[in-house]
């Protein structure tokens, strides 16, 4: 079993959530090391899996899936970042009300 961190290196749930959806259905993912220790086989099986976390500033993308992923009976965390930059400091981040809103 294991809790799989799904969007530490990179925003799964606002750029690539229909990626992760694909693997869930297939029920594994390639991983590569980031210390350059090869590439292993992580499995996605719901037996397999005590929970996922997500890390994200934007939900609103992969709302839909993690509607799916409950009914699946995945077990999952989001952690929910709202930053309130200025857009001219980071114009991809949603802003402070629409976050609030993605969270309700």
């Amino acid at each position: 079993m294991a809790i799989i961190s799904a969007s530490r290196r990179t925003d799964i749930p606002a750029f690539h959530s229909k990626w992760f959806m694909d693997k869930i259905v297939r029920g594994a993912v390639m991983v590569k090391n980031p210390f350059g220790a090869g590439t292993r086989e992580v499995s996605l099986r719901r037996a397999d899996v005590d929970g996922i976390v997500f890390w994200s500033r934007d939900y609103r993308p992969m709302l839909d899936d993690l509607s799916r992923l409950k009914k699946l009976g995945y077990p999952f965390y989001c952690h929910f970042t709202i930053i309130g930059y200025p857009k001219w400091l980071d114009p991809g981040s949603p802003s402070i009300s629409v976050g609030a809103a993605t969270a309700r």
